[in-house]
């Protein structure tokens, strides 16, 4: 089919230039009439920075990509397959729920509300599902993965060049002015569970397609989402070079906060004698040292650090609190502090937001480590599955250390 241009369609050419003018012009009078107040130099530069940044793109490893769409096709046509022999042919593929879920009630009597991957992981495991429905389940479980379709994202995105470009919006999220991500989402992938010795070597047998992948995995899926990172690649005589913020939300909170023993540590740990604070975080609150604290437990130790940063801090009146959580779990555990409870407990609560009504007043309750003393208050709450805890009579408040993890308290004037 051909395409009409100027020289074909001359007339109509003009008329089209005439109307980008025009819109061009119409964009020019929208802008000057937008307010200025966010509109800075700095604000500018970035926006060019991030044009320059969307235009040159990343460079892709599109054979990689490629192999593993085919794995993953493959590998779906053979689940397929297993399925229809374990249900006589009744049941065309485990993607097919209500199939599934009828066939299963049908035949072994075992029925099941919800598909979810939580609840399947949880059945699978359940000693008193029949044998022949754990084996439906794991073949529902392995045909649902979503690994793929990150493969699949950069295939329809990138260029004939082997590059991605648009892939990060500038100020995607609007209230903090942060990048996000398009299309193929490269600030959201997958944390490798597995060394780089294997993900290399899973990347190099996966791209020679000649099925020697699934000799060494029985579920090749599982590894796919280790290879997510290795898509992102140099160019030919290029290098990459990875620059990071080390603990940037951490300091500023301890900043903000005004904690000078914390911005001390961090001080310590840039001179380099002092100990990670992500580390330092979980060697505190579960009693090991800093230098004994693994890869995967630090990861612990920077939920513990930003959730009391974000949450349990800002929910307490003292900008000290958040020291004597750590000042207490520095000091040998003698067990948890006096209280008037014997049985208080913390957990963690994920506790929606929602408005209560506390002491008379009605606040808005945010995620916080909530409190479960049944024996103190004499009350309990429990909301979809989810503990709560209400104030309890006294001033002062005590969160004493989960059964079987080395003893932490916090004090604070009044409830949190």
């Amino acid at each position: 089919m051909r395409r009409h241009d100027r020289y074909t369609k001359p007339e109509d050419w003009i008329k089209f230039v005439n109307y980008c003018r025009l819109d061009v012009e119409a964009e020019r009078e929208l802008f000057k009439a937008l307010p200025k107040w966010n509109c800075t130099e700095w604000e500018h530069r970035l926006q060019v920075l991030d044009a320059e940044i969307n235009r040159r793109g990343m460079q892709i490893d599109v054979d990689l990509a490629e192999a593993a769409v085919e794995l993953s096709e493959r590998n779906k046509k053979l689940l397929a397959e297993e399925t229809q022999r374990q249900t006589n042919g009744e049941v065309g593929a485990a993607t097919q729920r209500d199939a599934l879920i009828d066939y299963m009630a049908r035949e072994y009597g075992w029925k099941i509300d919800t598909m979810t991957k939580a609840e399947l992981e949880k059945r699978v495991d359940d000693p008193s599902v029949p044998e022949p429905v754990r084996e439906l389940l794991k073949l529902r479980l392995m045909s649902t993965k979503t690994s793929i379709q990150k493969f699949k994202a950069l295939l329809r995105r990138v260029n004939k060049d082997g590059r991605m470009r648009g892939g990060l919006q500038f100020r995607g999220a609007s209230r903090t002015g942060r990048w996000s991500g398009r299309g193929f989402q490269g600030q959201n992938l997958a944390r490798p569970t597995v060394s780089q010795k294997e993900i290399d070597f899973a990347t190099e047998v996966l791209k020679q397609r000649d099925g020697t992948l699934e000799c060494f995995y029985d579920d090749p899926s599982v590894i796919l989402p280790n290879l997510l990172r290795g898509e992102i690649i140099a160019p030919a005589g290029k290098k990459l070079i990875v620059a990071d913020y080390s603990n940037v939300e951490g300091r500023v909170l301890a900043w903000l906060a005004g904690e000078e023993w914390k911005l001390q540590a961090f001080r310590d740990f840039d001179a380099g004698h002092g100990h990670d604070l992500y580390k330092l975080a979980y060697a505190r609150a579960f009693g090991v040292k800093p230098e004994d604290v693994t890869k995967p437990q630090r990861q612990i130790g920077k939920v513990l650090e930003l959730a009391l940063g974000r949450t349990l801090a800002t929910r307490c009146r003292r900008p000290s609190s958040l020291e004597r959580v750590f000042a207490s779990a520095t000091s040998p555990s003698p067990g948890p502090r006096a209280s008037s409870s014997s049985d208080c407990r913390a957990v963690v609560c994920s506790a929606t937001r929602r408005r209560r009504r506390i002491r008379g007043s009605a606040r808005t309750r945010s995620p916080i480590w909530a409190l479960i003393s049944s024996r103190a208050s004499g009350r309990r709450s429990s909301h979809t599955g989810r503990k709560t805890w209400k104030t309890l009579p006294r001033q002062s408040l005590a969160i004493s250390s989960p059964k079987g993890f080395s003893a932490w308290t916090l004090r604070a004037t009044r409830p949190c």
